[in-house]
C-alpha cells in the first residue's frame, strides 16, 4: 500500500545553529526516532530528497520525502 502524507515539522532547539544542521546531515537527530543511521539521506535543499529507513520490533519501515522549504543556514562549520 503506497499512501501520501505531508508531515510538518517545528521545533526550537537551543544549541549553536552548526551543531543541528550536521546532526540533521549526519543522521544522529533521526536515530532518536529509531533510524538506522546508515539509511538515512537527506540533501539540504529546496525539493532536496529525504530517505529515512526504521526497523521497529523487528519491522522494517521507511519514509522517502521532499523538502518544500529549508531556512537559509549559515555554514559556518
Amino acid at each position: 500500500m503506497n499512501t501520501k502524507t505531508q508531515v510538518n515539522i517545528s521545533r526550537r532547539y537551543y544549541c549553536p545553529q552548526s551543531k543541528l544542521w550536521r546532526a540533521i546531515e549526519e543522521g544522529h537527530l533521526f536515530i532518536y526516532t529509531g533510524a538506522i543511521k546508515d539509511k538515512v539521506s537527506f540533501d539540504f535543499k529546496k525539493g532536496g530528497k529525504i530517505h529515512i529507513e526504521w526497523i521497529d520490533g523487528g519491522v522494517e519501515s521507511s519514509m522517502d520525502g521532499e523538502s518544500i522549504e529549508i531556512t537559509p543556514r549559515q555554514d559556518s562549520f
